[in-house]
């Protein structure tokens, strides 16, 4: 895992690359746990685009555990947030 600032915001990785992450009320607690070197599971984070940025979100709904400290080279060059997306219309593609 990585680092979490206070401001909830930060980077996480792991083998294959790594992902900015957003964290919000009621997964505060976690934060501190969240240093370099452990490891986690995340349920019902999700990926939202933001100004064409990806972002793992964790809110109220979701969960970080954290379950213990293990080695290996998170690829800190593969991530996946500084790539820019475009999000796809809905509806036929149609501006209404």
């Amino acid at each position: 895992m990585g680092m979490i600032s206070s401001n909830g915001w930060g980077q996480m990785g792991e083998e294959g690359g790594c992902v900015a992450i957003g964290v919000s009320n009621g997964v505060d607690e976690v934060v501190d746990l969240m240093i370099p070197g452990t490891t986690g599971i995340i349920r019902n984070g999700k990926i939202d685009i933001f100004k064409g940025s990806m972002r793992l979100a964790v809110d109220k709904w979701g969960c970080i555990e954290v379950t213990a400290y293990d080695t290996f080279e998170v690829k800190e060059d593969i991530n996946l947030s500084r790539v820019q997306y475009e999000q796809a219309l809905m509806g036929g593609g149609r501006n209404r």
